[in-house]
């Protein structure tokens, strides 16, 4: 997410200690739906965390699923009660375990800001289409959300505080032991030179082990007194380029104006929450990352210090973000854990599925404007779910027209295979709606389908205005021409898909066949319904 689009804090009085924000107790449909399928729920919430950060499988699978349900427990409590308490009860517990587990602020704040995708998919999923008392009602669950997330940040980060507190005053005792055996050997000068620098390297250390950049800032000269050798990863520039610079020249990977306004925020409020930006390294590329900063005070109270804490958002999260307009999660998460989805186009071997109602044209032509709308949304209902169930995803729409690819394996026989199963669920699910239809006295539906399978180039096509991901090649032509010359409810196959999936579905041959737009004639087959082998 770039800084022109990142999301606006709400508008609300100061927050409450650890960063809570009160909301009206809530009973609504949101809370049946995430009570419904809880278990559902909690078993996306592990794969995810355990795809996005495996670290957590050192938790073990069931007192990973524990800890999740008992999360969800208190945020269904929370949607019903203002009593806040037992959720930031909970936050505290988890944070005290992860951070005696050894878990870093990156991987606890990425865990807990997952809450939020995987509930919305789920709500998405299993919810109603186009009812707006529906998505008010998530909309508040997602501001719930969100306080949620700003309060484990403030209680994470007041844990990791007290931890740093804890091994500092570990060193504080050192140091008293030390002085006290200087003073034993009359070298007093000694023992405090060999104590501060002991401190000195300590607190280096501690800095250098963190996985997250950081900076410290003079309170009164707004100069920057330490700079880690993370922050140089992160920011692109040297220590010695950013010591005993004003904040504000130093952050030259931001807008002046923009750096100004984040300096006042942390002025103001005393900290700055967990936002995340794109900041614009020397060499011109642009980085996304996460930044929180906290100010310090003296013992008297007066301001001392700004720590500022830059946490780098991984190649994965942007591809997430970026793909997930058009991949479905489920997909989208098996390609990423192989490492097989790349944002430029690499040459695939691809199943491709097309489907088109008969006559769809004269059909709608008979109905009124809502009765189309209704007939095409519970067409598109039925390919999605059969689509995605077997592991393909949605290409694209084209008028009543369905692409979809089957390629999240590197097995192009198993592709090929979930291909023709998901083309028999359509003609099984469409027969279903059929059959609803007719009860209401509704005109019925068929489908014709084309799958082939060969070489393709997936990825992004288009320019920078506008970009798709989609397959291109010759092979994606041919699936399209064979469900042109599909009967309803047929699903012919080209020959390479034949051979890769003929030991495990009874196929009749067709023989050549001329197809539209090709001199040669194309072997076809057709697959014979419930004919699995």
């Amino acid at each position: 997410m770039t800084s022109g689009n990142r999301a606006r804090p709400c508008r609300q009085r100061p927050a409450p200690p650890c960063g809570a924000v009160e909301c009206p107790p809530m009973e609504n449909r949101i809370v049946a739906l995430i009570r419904s399928g809880r278990e559902q729920l909690v078993d996306r919430f592990a794969m995810r965390l355990l795809e996005t950060i495996p670290q957590y499988s050192r938790l073990g699978g069931p007192s990973l699923r524990a800890s999740i349900d008992a999360f969800l427990e208190r945020l269904l409590e929370l949607t019903v009660s203002d009593d806040k308490r037992p959720m930031e009860e909970r936050i505290a517990e988890i944070s005290r375990s992860r951070t005696d587990q050894g878990f870093s602020p990156s991987d606890f704040l990425h865990a807990t800001l997952l809450a939020q995708p995987v509930l919305r998919d789920h709500v998405r999923t299993a919810g109603p289409r186009d009812d707006p008392d529906f998505a008010r009602e998530f909309a508040r669950i997602e501001a719930l959300l969100n306080a949620v997330a700003i309060s484990a940040a403030n209680i994470f980060a007041e844990t990791v505080t007290a931890q740093l507190q804890s091994k500092n005053d570990e060193l504080n005792r050192l140091n008293q032991r030390l002085l006290v055996q200087e003073k034993l050997l009359s070298h007093e000068v000694v023992g405090a030179t060999r104590a501060l620098q002991s401190a000195n390297e300590f607190n280096s250390r501690v800095i250098s082990s963190l996985s997250a950049g950081v900076l410290v800032v003079d309170a009164k000269t707004r100069k920057i007194t330490l700079f880690s050798g993370r922050a140089e990863e992160i920011l692109g520039f040297g220590a010695e380029k950013a010591l005993g610079l004003d904040v504000a020249d130093a952050m030259g990977c931001l807008e002046r104006a923009e750096a100004e306004r984040l300096i006042a925020t942390v002025r103001q409020f005393g900290k700055l929450p967990l936002t995340k930006m794109s900041l614009a390294t020397p060499g011109g590329r642009h980085r996304a990352v996460y930044v929180r900063a906290e100010r310090l005070f003296d013992p008297e109270g007066r301001p001392e210090a700004t720590v500022v804490i830059f946490d780098d958002v991984t190649e994965r999260e942007l591809l997430i973000d970026s793909f997930s307009r058009y991949v479905s999660r489920d997909v989208l998460q098996r390609l990423l854990a192989r490492g097989e989805l790349k944002l430029e186009g690499e040459k695939r071997t691809c199943s491709i599925l097309f489907a088109d109602v008969r006559g769809f044209s004269g059909i709608a032509e008979e109905l009124r404007p809502e009765q189309l709308h209704e007939l095409i949304n519970a067409y598109f209902r039925v390919m999605i779910a059969a689509v995605s169930a077997h592991g393909g995803f949605i290409d694209k729409f084209v008028g009543d027209k369905v692409m979809a690819l089957f390629a999240s394996s590197q097995d192009a026989s198993r592709d090929a295979d979930a291909a023709l199963r998901a083309s028999l669920a359509i003609q099984d699910r469409i027969g279903t709606l059929n059959h609803e239809r007719g009860e209401r006295g509704l005109v019925p539906i068929v489908v014709g389908i084309g799958v082939n399978t060969g070489e393709v180039v997936l990825g992004n096509v288009g320019s920078e205005e506008r970009m798709n991901f989609t397959a291109i090649g010759d092979a994606v032509n041919i699936a399209d021409r064979l469900q042109a010359i599909a009967a309803g409810g047929e699903v012919l196959l080209g020959e390479e898909t034949a051979r890769l999936v003929e030991p495990r579905f009874r196929l009749v041959a067709r023989g050549p066949t001329p197809i539209r737009g090709r001199i040669r004639k194309v072997e076809v087959f057709a697959i014979e319904p419930h004919a699995q082998a």
